[in-house]
């Protein structure tokens, strides 16, 4: 009778030991398998370096373009300032403040594409 007890406990320990061994060896296969050469999620750990000189680099467009901004920001105000009354001058100024900024915009967005093209460089100016 005794026997009868022990096979149940015996089968269903062997069934969790062979259960473990599967998990584990699927989870050491799938850790080793690598099916894309890029990471999925563009974020690649190993290369912290390059991504820590990207980010200084986009930061310091950021930074740039914000400067700028302000200055142009200063320049209009004065520009408007000068036109008093001058309906003409005033929408003249506007349209020359929305294209300057627009080109700053462009600038800005160049000089992040730009970071990124940096890679292995060694360089992260801008």
């Amino acid at each position: 009778m005794r026997m009868h007890h022990s096979t149940p406990r015996l089968r269903q320990r062997l069934t969790h030991v062979a259960l473990a061994a599967v998990l584990g060896t699927v989870a050491i296969g799938l850790a080793q398998c690598r099916m894309v050469n890029d990471t999925v999620t563009g974020v690649d750990l190993k290369n912290s370096a390059t991504l820590c000189a990207r980010n200084d680099c986009i930061h310091k467009c950021y930074l740039k373009f914000k400067m700028a901004l302000r200055v142009e920001e200063v320049r209009h105000r004065a520009a408007l300032k000068e036109c008093r009354h001058d309906y003409a001058c005033k929408k003249r100024e506007e349209a020359t403040h929305r294209s300057i900024v627009r080109r700053l915009e462009m600038e800005r967005r160049a000089c992040k594409r730009g970071c990124y093209y940096q890679e292995g460089s060694g360089v992260a100016g801008n």
